[in-house]
């Protein structure tokens, strides 16, 4: 669990936000970047049932990365993710109350849970203006 929720957040948003996201950023623009490095953080789980949850998670905590210019912003709202995801896993949350995919249904549900909370919190934090 502490891979999931601490260490994994930490590494792949060093690889993906701090590397990637700025590399393609420079090299095609800011939103073809975010889009791809978004498409290559999905593919990266390896899990053909969360390509879209982890493709929307990877578009909002790298706008979120672009918005603050913060590898901390970014890395938090991972962390809080996936600590939701392992939760809803472990106690079994399923809002939907269907039982087939529901584990597939939870990752929608955290990505529907977390869209107004970070809508919230980009509105409360200062746009700086990246180089890239």
């Amino acid at each position: 669990i502490s891979f999931v929720v601490l260490i994994g957040p930490i590494c792949e948003e060093i690889l993906f936000r701090s590397l990637f996201l700025k590399f393609l950023s420079k090299q095609y623009g800011l939103w073809p970047g975010l889009i791809i490095s978004a498409i290559i953080f999905s593919v990266y789980h390896w899990n053909p049932a969360q390509y879209f949850s982890t493709f929307f998670a990877g578009l909002i905590i790298g706008y979120v990365f672009i918005k603050t210019g913060s590898l901390t912003a970014s890395i938090t709202i991972h962390i809080l993710y996936n600590s939701l995801i392992v939760l809803f896993i472990k106690y079994d949350i399923n809002i939907f109350n269907i039982p087939i995919f529901q584990y597939k249904f939870s990752y929608y549900t955290v990505c529907i849970f977390c869209i107004p909370a970070l809508i919230y919190l980009l509105k409360l934090l200062k746009p700086i203006h990246n180089k890239y």
